[in-house]
């Protein structure tokens, strides 16, 4: 703002000066400064972290400005998929903050990173699937071969994947073997 004050003088007999101008001119020439200190507000978290995310979504930064209050503004938010994961990504944010006087802070970023580091679990129990056969009882070899185990993952439906499907002859019986699958997920 400006602030302009006039004076005059008289010397009580009727004459008075000419009038003098005092002109105060108050400028903000200074940008918000950001509280947080860089990387204050990032995050790494699980994929299942459902409450670790939004904690740290509820998160923004804060600035002060020597002349009054600040605005903070969005500058982006960004999420990139991992390409090697599909249940983990990266979100960028980026806010500035003005003072309604054309003077901006630097910008404040944000990165929350949400990766998938916990394995599958089997459901099985090992040895669950086991199944000692009769080598005339088709029906029994059949069934045995149709079991599968199951997983379960904190942030996925998990793949099965077939590690080995080996089978080892009987060395005493021409008609007896070992057939061992493997699997993973």
């Amino acid at each position: 703002y400006t602030r302009v004050r006039v004076w005059n003088f008289d010397d009580g007999c009727g004459n008075v000066s000419a009038n003098y101008t005092q002109t105060i001119t108050v400028e903000d020439n200074t940008a918000p400064v950001i509280n947080e200190a860089p990387g204050a507000l990032d995050a790494t978290l699980d994929c299942d972290d459902a409450t670790g995310l939004g904690d740290a979504l509820a998160l923004v930064p804060t600035a002060t400005d020597d002349c009054g209050t600040v605005n903070i503004n969005v500058v982006s938010d960004d999420e990139t998929a991992d390409p090697n994961c599909p249940n983990g990504y990266t979100r960028v944010r980026v806010w500035n903050f003005d003072d309604g006087c054309g003077n901006v802070s630097a910008s404040y970023t944000q990165t929350i990173t949400v990766e998938d580091n916990t394995a599958p679990v089997i459901n099985e129990a090992p040895g669950a699937l086991d199944a000692t056969v009769n080598c005339g009882e088709p029906a029994d070899l059949a069934a045995a071969l149709t079991l599968v185990p199951t997983a379960t993952d904190n942030c996925a439906t998990p793949n099965i994947n077939v590690v080995s499907d080996n089978t080892t002859p009987d060395a005493n019986c021409p008609n007896g073997y070992t057939r061992v699958r493997t699997w993973n997920f």
